[in-house]
């Protein structure tokens, strides 16, 4: 699903650069790097322009812990999968998921869902009566089901506040955003997570979501001199 080339944002760059110095490839008149390079440098927002005071290097500099990766995992929700269903049934045409997508979308207090088994294991979260739900999703689909309850904030909510943040992506430097179904939460991008900008997206984002359902990760990070 990720685009070739890749569709870039962010600041222009400045200062000591060669493509030289660094493993690229170019396509469609698009060049992109294929590693992971940290810069040093001032970050001016009215010219948006990073300048770098350092040539950028392979390794963060000395000062900066980068964030660790979350553990990400996808458990079987239930010990009775096939409560309703058969545990026989197959779909190897993938003709009955388009069914079962179609029914998620439209569950009142839906808030995500996953395979535990990376093939067709269901794991449904919802902020609703989870035997109603199950008995809803039973109609279409036979295999493998499981359906939790939980408090997180339900899909509709998370589509609803990335959609008006859309309206201010560019004078708040938002380089993406997208809901995180696993934890009812809408993760955003942006250039510089300065006080002023994280309290105008979480009053953005206030009228359907909570600043615990608000995961902000700063592109740019201040480096101690």
């Amino acid at each position: 699903m990720t685009s070739y080339p890749p569709q870039c944002g962010g600041p222009s760059l400045a200062g000591e650069f060669s493509w030289d110095d660094v493993e690229a490839e170019t396509q469609g008149g698009v060049r992109w790097t294929n590693g992971t390079y940290s810069g040093v440098g001032h970050h001016d927002k009215d010219s948006d322009t990073f300048t770098l005071t350092r040539p950028l290097s392979e390794n963060p500099p000395e000062g900066m812990v980068l964030p660790e990766p979350e553990d990400v995992a996808f458990p079987q929700l239930c010990d009775d999968p096939f409560r309703g269903g058969d545990p026989r049934f197959t779909d190897p045409d993938l003709t009955r998921q388009p069914a079962l997508q179609s029914r998620l979308q439209n569950l009142d207090g839906y808030v995500g869902s996953y395979v535990s088994d990376g093939v067709s294991m269901f794991n449904v979260l919802v902020t609703g009566d989870p035997e109603v739900a199950h008995a809803e999703l039973r109609e279409v689909w036979r295999g493998g089901l499981c359906v939790e309850q939980r408090q997180d904030a339900p899909e509709v909510d998370l589509l609803a506040a990335q959609q008006a943040l859309t309206t201010i992506h560019e004078e708040l430097g938002v380089l993406s955003s997208g809901p995180d179904g696993m934890t009812g939460r809408l993760d955003i991008q942006i250039l510089v997570a300065d006080e002023s900008t994280v309290q105008r997206i979480h009053k953005t984002v206030s009228p359907w979501l909570t600043p615990e359902q608000v995961q902000i990760t700063s592109s740019f990070q201040p480096l101690s001199r």
